[in-house]
């Protein structure tokens, strides 16, 4: 059942394989689920709460943390123990447009010895394609804008320091393209990604 959803694009008529649809609004039911409104979370594990989502919603486990934070550059200040403060209302939205995949999340950050920043709305756009055979996930820049924060440099400062945070999660990820499906028994079938398009609020994808 399609939930307050845009149009639905026009599926493809394959002789062969498989074509797949899903609306953005489903994954954000499945974020839903996870109640995070108001959680105060740790940004290591924030992953392993949103594959529980994913895994829900496709009925099989996904895994996003395939592999170690991207290592601190030389000189670089480490990064203290972080946790997110979510918001009461939407405290993480996505959506599917233009190729991307957009994340939206509204939270505070507390990280240890420095000052709580305040609530921000956080938006992570990660570009989706096939390339060389791979499915290609690519972040692009991180916004970072709040509602109440006058002070220009003081919230300039709160910005960067919350992309540091991610972006040394958010890194560049060739994933297989091969997907297997549950057959008969206890078979599976493998169908390989040949084609992902994101557009006005749907993500779709031919798989053979």
């Amino acid at each position: 059942t399609r939930l307050g959803g845009s149009l639905q694009p026009p599926s493809a008529l394959m002789a062969t394989g498989a074509a797949v649809q899903l609306h953005e609004s489903a994954l954000n039911n499945a974020i839903d689920a996870l109640g995070l409104q108001g959680r105060t979370i740790l940004e290591k594990d924030l992953a392993q709460e949103i594959e529980s989502a994913l895994s829900d919603l496709f009925q099989r486990p996904i895994n996003l943390r395939d592999g170690t934070p991207a290592p601190v550059e030389k000189d670089a200040e480490p990064q203290p123990p972080t946790s997110f403060v979510f918001s009461n209302s939407d405290p993480i939205r996505v959506h599917f447009d233009n190729n991307k995949i957009t994340l939206v999340m509204r939270a505070g950050v507390l990280q240890e010895g420095k000052d709580a920043i305040p609530e921000q709305i956080i938006t992570i756009p990660i570009d989706m394609s096939l390339q060389g055979g791979k499915v290609i996930l690519e972040p692009g820049k991180i916004g970072v804008a709040s509602k109440d924060e006058t002070d220009r440099l003081k919230q300039i400062t709160r910005a960067n320091q919350i992309r540091r945070i991610l972006e040394r999660r958010l890194i560049r990820r060739e994933l297989n393209p091969t997907i297997n499906i549950q057959a008969s028994g206890d078979k599976s079938l493998p169908l390989t990604v040949t084609m992902i398009q994101m557009i006005d609020g749907w993500l779709s994808a031919e798989m053979m």
